[in-house]
């Protein structure tokens, strides 16, 4: 499982860090990934131009290719913690307070496979349908309908994933093209 470490950065930034840091070390111990974004841009205020809505932006990104979000003590007093709980939750992912954790696993790091689920729960229904209507369930307007679903919902489910991808190499191609107000990270 991916998990994404949440809390608050800005404040005291050094302790901060290090609790998330904490948190991470535990996410990875119970057989997890764990992204830390705390670690991800630690102290890059010094360096670079960009705003917290940018950063908050990265985030959201990132966090959209995880399966669960870890809240850290203090995350209520953050407007970036909750920002990203809420999209959180209404992505669908698992979300764990500290000091809960996911479950530990016995094999590390394992993710998440929606496609290999959507299959797997479709193979269940045609086994069903084979069961409850003989072997030729897929003539039925029943079944047909839910497979239909289905594949609608995928199909959705792709297109939102092709317009993230699509505004991420926009955002990318700004930032790389100074003629265009790219930005000049970590140059002086």
């Amino acid at each position: 499982m991916l998990v994404y470490v949440s809390g608050p950065y800005r404040g005291d930034v050094d302790e901060n860090i290090t609790r998330a840091a904490a948190a991470a070390i535990q996410v990875w111990e119970a057989g997890h990934a764990a992204i830390c974004p705390h670690l991800n841009t630690a102290y890059f205020d010094d360096y670079c131009r960009l705003g917290e809505d940018d950063y908050l932006r990265g985030d959201l990104e990132i966090l959209s290719r995880c399966d669960a979000i870890l809240m850290i003590p203090g995350w209520e007093e953050s407007e970036g913690a909750r920002a990203e709980l809420e999209f959180a939750r209404r992505q669908g992912l698992l979300v764990y307070h500290w000091p809960e954790l996911p479950p530990a696993v016995d094999e590390p790091v394992r993710r998440r496979y929606p496609f290999r689920e959507f299959c797997a729960g479709v193979a269940r229904r045609l086994a069903r349908g084979a069961i409850e209507y003989g072997g030729d369930s897929y003539l039925d307007d029943d079944v047909l309908r839910q497979v239909e679903e289905e594949l609608m919902d995928v199909a959705g489910w792709a297109s939102l994933q092709w317009a993230k991808v699509r505004r991420l190499r926009e955002t990318v191609q700004e930032y790389a093209d100074p003629a265009v107000g790219g930005t000049d990270c970590g140059e002086d």
